[in-house]
């Protein structure tokens, strides 16, 4: 037996062989065919003398290969592949007994002695613009992550795992829905019963598994249920599902939280409403399906292609007075690394760069008197916000949160507040955004009434 890979087969395909590949695969095709052998090969040729992007500043356009990642990379490199194998095979005396290939993976039979296997790969090696490693062995060779051993005389198979396979499966605190984490141990076993072509290497495959989904929090029933549930599994084939979906069927599509898995027994409770009225009795005949699509991780938040430009001249984060000579907020704007909440007692640092004269921001209002505060946002420069709440300390807007507690100290209101901004946002940022900021501060610093003065 062989395994035959090779080495970065979509960045390593040469235009001219990739391209030849394409159209005599097209030419195959029932003629006249549409769209043209032409028109695609000249499509494919836009695509992989076009693909470019920028990083960090920089643009890159690559000169050799397709893209990983690009919807025609598989389909291209798994016909270059094929007119590879079809040309090199066809001209070949010495031929392997079984040859199979899942796009550039290849799995061979040798029937003429391990010398001369070596000397065939060798040939293949030099005929082609692609690079090819081997693995051989009269007994045992790991092929698309199945072990594959000749035990007297007959395949035996089992799955293979990695030494560097740590199985770190996900987590059963995740933030995933519950049937998503008791599919993880039904669908590996799935897996390992369709590879595993021995009773005991099954067995040997469950317990592991069992033991690496107990140390990622997986309650013991959960996994033993699970793991018997897809055991007694009848296989079917993937051509011939067990059961279909209704192609009518509505489904509710929305981003996962928890507790949002309730969402399917008030449409089964709420749906006799949709049934008895006149204008939607006739669209449903069953109750929507809801169906979650994953909210955003760290790696969504971490990963960027465009980094940050820092510029020497940046202003560091913090909130800072304008300076300005006739500004009335740079009295009662210290400068500020930093806020906490009365409430909590919890400080976090202020990481962007704010004065007087900035717009889109989310500020905080600390009394001076006592521990009441407030959040609020502004479109405008925080000192046109100020002298807004300053103009307003007065018994004509005693309904105003800010305006109330001034009078209750019976102070005007720069000797009553401080400001400081806790968050500035772009220029483009929507009003609609700014207060999603200004509801989250809320939220977190805990300054709705009791014990702040926000009323919303």
């Amino acid at each position: 037996m062989a395994t035959v890979d090779v080495c970065s087969l979509y960045t390593n395909i040469p235009h001219t062989h990739g391209l030849s590949a394409l159209e005599y695969f097209l030419r195959l095709r029932f003629q006249p065919a549409t769209p043209s052998t032409q028109f695609l090969a000249n499509v494919t040729h836009h695509i992989l003398t076009h693909n470019n992007f920028t990083f960090n500043g920089l643009h890159y356009l690559q000169i050799k290969g397709t893209a990983m990642g690009t919807r025609m990379a598989p389909s291209y490199a798994n016909l270059f592949m094929g007119h590879l194998e079809q040309d090199f095979l066809v001209g070949e005396t010495m031929k392997p007994s079984l040859w199979l290939r899942f796009i550039d993976d290849i799995f061979i039979l040798w029937p003429h002695g391990e010398s001369s296997v070596t000397q065939f790969l060798e040939w293949l090696n030099s005929r082609y613009p692609v690079h090819f490693t081997w693995l051989i062995s009269p007994s045992h060779v790991t092929y698309m992550d199945v072990d594959v051993h000749i035990d007297r005389g007959q395949f035996r198979t089992s799955v293979h795992i990695k030494p560097t396979n740590l199985q770190q499966y996900l987590h059963y605190s995740s933030c995933h829905p519950t049937p998503t984490k008791r599919s993880i141990p039904y669908s590996l076993t799935i897996r390992g019963k369709r590879i595993c072509s021995h009773p005991e290497d099954l067995q040997s495959y469950t317990q592991n598994l069992s033991q690496a989904l107990h140390s990622r929090g997986y309650p013991s029933r959960v996994v033993a249920k699970q793991i018997k549930q897809a055991l007694t599994h009848t296989l079917h084939s993937p051509s011939h599902p067990s059961h279909d979906v209704p192609s009518n069927h509505l489904s509710l599509t929305t981003t996962y939280f928890p507790g949002l898995h309730s969402l399917n027994r008030i449409l089964r409770e709420g749906f006799h409403i949709l049934v008895l009225d006149p204008s939607t009795h006739d669209l449903l005949s069953k109750p929507p399906r809801v169906t979650f699509r994953k909210p955003p991780n760290l790696r969504n938040f971490l990963v960027q292609t465009h980094l940050p430009h820092l510029s020497p001249s940046r202003s560091p984060p913090g909130s800072t007075c304008c300076k300005r000579s006739r500004c009335k907020t740079c009295p009662i704007h210290p400068d500020s690394s930093s806020f906490s909440s009365p409430t909590t007692h919890i400080t976090y640092p202020i990481t962007t760069a704010a004065s007087c004269v900035t717009q889109n921001v989310v500020y905080q209002l600390q009394c001076t008197q006592c521990p009441a505060f407030y959040i609020g946002e502004t479109g405008q420069p925080l000192s046109h916000r100020m002298n807004g709440h300053r103009s307003k300390v007065s018994p004509n807007h005693r309904e105003l949160p800010v305006t109330q507690h001034s009078l209750l100290h019976n102070l005007p209101f720069n000797q009553c507040w401080t400001v400081r901004v806790i968050h500035a946002l772009p220029p483009s940022t929507t009003t609609r955004t700014r207060r999603d900021w200004e509801t989250a501060f809320q939220w977190v610093l805990q300054s709705l009434i009791p014990p702040g003065i926000n009323k919303r």
